[in-house]
């Protein structure tokens, strides 16, 4: 296949395309692009980075960190222009452009990014921005206190996909057993958004070791909050949190078997599942109790664990006679009347 050569670009008109088509134009030919080629996109790419269109600006940074390799300056140097566009899609497109064109560890990108993070009034741009920082640095890094820095900061953003994406990268970049940065995950244990209290839960299962006795002990602070939703993380955390056979998650544990919320009583059966030894006979007996819930999902997360906890040597006839009681609570509710 022939070198694409400069004349060859303008049948390209990669400004007039959907991003998309853009993209894929770009794509396809830029493997085969020619030097001169090569340098005449760069540039032209580069001023289209700061014109008035926002199109434009989006359609020519993503084709920058497409098109350019990773450390091409006239590329950095156009995406770090971008970051001050006026309009907020375009800045968020130079955010994550950045964090493909960059050297790993730059600082300066580093810093432009995590002033972003802290400054920009746009939550999608102060998202990109926590999300190219993931890219460029690592746990370990010279820069990586500035990155976590400001993921922390960003913790208590108005925007739920602000946080979730500050709580990932804290998970990535922050030194591991830092109680300051697990305290401050841990109190989003209770977030409002769904979304952030898984984070969080991955992101310091990624910062500690399981057993962890302070991150526990803070943990297990949440399992008295009024909200529902709290304790549920709470639940589900310390059973992924604390080490097998802790006696005091444990107990924590089936005392939340009788919370007044189902989810969090299915939470508290299925986090028993994963701390308790077979043959436990007290978590057993407390378990089977719920194979009368009034919740499905918790009968159904009872019949689950009892198996898990019940030793091999166990009867086909107790496993029966469980199914049996799950099956009839199941038949009760489906000719009861609303």
């Amino acid at each position: 296949m022939a070198k694409v050569e400069f004349e060859d670009l303008a049948v390209l008109r990669w400004q007039r395309f959907s991003g998309v088509d853009a993209l894929c134009a770009l794509r396809a030919a830029s493997t085969n692009f020619s030097a001169s080629a090569h340098s005449f996109l760069m540039t032209a790419l580069a001023r289209q980075t700061v014109g008035e269109s926002s199109r434009v600006a989006i359609n020519a940074v993503t084709a920058l960190a497409h098109v350019a390799g990773r450390g091409d300056l006239e590329a950095i140097s156009a995406a770090t222009a971008c970051l001050g566009h006026m309009v907020a899609a375009p800045r968020a497109a130079a955010a994550l452009a950045l964090g493909e064109l960059a050297e790993l560890g730059e600082a300066c990108a580093v810093e432009h990014l995590a002033s972003r993070v802290q400054k920009d009034g746009a939550a999608n741009v102060r998202e990109a921005a926590l999300n190219a920082l993931v890219r460029l640095t690592s746990r370990g890094d010279a820069v990586a206190s500035v990155a976590a820095a400001a993921a922390s900061w960003a913790l208590e953003d108005i925007s739920p996909s602000v946080r979730r994406a500050a709580v990932v990268a804290l998970g990535c970049l922050a030194p591991r057993g830092d109680q300051g940065i697990l305290s401050a995950l841990a109190a989003h244990l209770g977030d409002r958004s769904s979304e952030v209290r898984k984070a969080v839960m991955i992101s310091l299962e990624q910062l500690t070791d399981r057993g962890d006795a302070v991150l526990v002990s803070m943990v297990a602070a949440h399992l008295g909050n009024i909200y529902r939703r709290v304790r549920q993380a709470a639940v589900v955390a310390l059973g992924r949190l604390a080490s097998l056979g802790d006696t005091a998650a444990i107990s924590e544990l089936v005392a939340h078997l009788g919370d007044s919320n189902r989810d969090v009583r299915k939470a508290a059966v299925v986090s028993l599942g994963k701390l308790v030894e077979k043959g436990n006979s007290t978590v057993i007996t407390a378990v089977a109790a719920h194979l009368d819930d009034p919740s499905w999902e918790v009968c159904k997360a009872a019949m689950a664990t009892l198996e898990h906890l019940t030793n091999s040597s166990e009867t086909e006839e107790m496993f029966s006679m469980i199914r049996s009681r799950v099956n009839n609570s199941m038949r009760r509710r489906m000719v009861s009347p609303p």
